[in-house]
């Protein structure tokens, strides 16, 4: 069996941590929480109803 040496493997650590972070970054932004995805619902639930305007409406009413 290989030794390896305290130096490398705190290596190895430094770099597999880097990694998990970059994923835990992404995984943050591709999931909504309880809160988010509730107000979502209520935003779509109100422009069906017209109580409020698209973003794409807005833009033509502002000449965007």
């Amino acid at each position: 069996m290989e030794q390896v040496s305290l130096e490398t493997i705190n290596e190895k650590l430094i770099a597999l941590k880097e990694v998990v972070m970059k994923m835990q970054e992404h995984l943050e932004d591709c999931f909504l929480t309880a809160e988010e995805s509730k107000n979502i619902e209520i935003a779509e639930k109100e422009l069906e109803e017209g109580k409020t305007t698209s973003l794409e409406d807005m833009k033509k009413e502002l000449g965007l």
